[in-house]
C-alpha cells in the first residue's frame, strides 16, 4: 500500500487494525478459531538491551487469540512482570510428559530451561551448556537429546 502523506498512512494503519479486530471478533463469536493459545512464558525469557532495539511490545489487534491469552495471564498474575530467568535467544523447544505432568523444555544460548506447562513463571535451568540448537525427549527411553556447541 502507498500513502502520499504520514496522515494518510496513519489512516490506512488504523483501518487495517479495525478490520483485523472485527475479523478476530467474528471468528471468536462463531467459535471458528482453529486453536487456542496459552502463554508458556510471559517474562522468564528476555532479550538483552542490544538485541531488543527495534522490537515493539504489545498486540495492536484486540480480540485476537494472542491478545486474549495475554489478558487471561494478566488476570492471574496482574499487569506486572517478574524478572527474567534468562537473557538469551530462545532457539528451540519441546514438550514431553514426566511423572504424569506435561513439561516444556526450552533450549537457549545459555542452556536448557524446563517448566510445567501450567506455570509460565516456574522456569528453572536444568542443563548449563552454550548455544543449544535442538532438543528432543524420547519418553519411552527416558532420554533427552541435546545438540549444542
Amino acid at each position: 500500500l502507498f500513502a502520499t502523506t504520514p496522515d494518510k498512512r496513519a489512516d490506512w494503519v488504523q483501518k487495517i487494525i479495525e478490520a483485523k479486530t472485527r475479523h478476530a471478533k467474528a471468528l471468536f463469536s462463531q467459535n471458528a478459531e482453529p486453536f487456542r493459545l496459552r502463554v508458556l512464558a510471559d517474562s522468564s525469557f528476555a532479550y538483552d538491551s542490544v538485541s531488543a532495539i527495534g522490537k515493539t511490545a504489545g498486540v495492536p489487534v484486540r480480540g485476537t487469540p494472542l491478545d486474549r491469552a495475554i489478558r487471561e495471564l494478566e488476570q492471574v498474575y496482574g499487569p506486572g512482570r517478574a524478572a527474567p530467568v534468562c537473557r538469551a535467544q530462545v532457539n528451540c523447544a519441546t514438550g514431553f510428559t514426566a511423572y504424569g505432568k506435561s513439561i516444556i523444555a526450552i533450549g537457549t544460548d545459555y542452556g536448557v530451561y524446563i517448566s510445567d506447562t501450567t506455570d509460565p513463571r516456574g522456569w528453572t535451568r536444568t542443563v548449563q551448556v552454550n548455544r543449544v540448537t535442538q532438543i528432543t525427549v524420547l519418553e519411552e527411553f527416558s532420554v533427552c537429546l541435546i545438540i549444542a556447541d
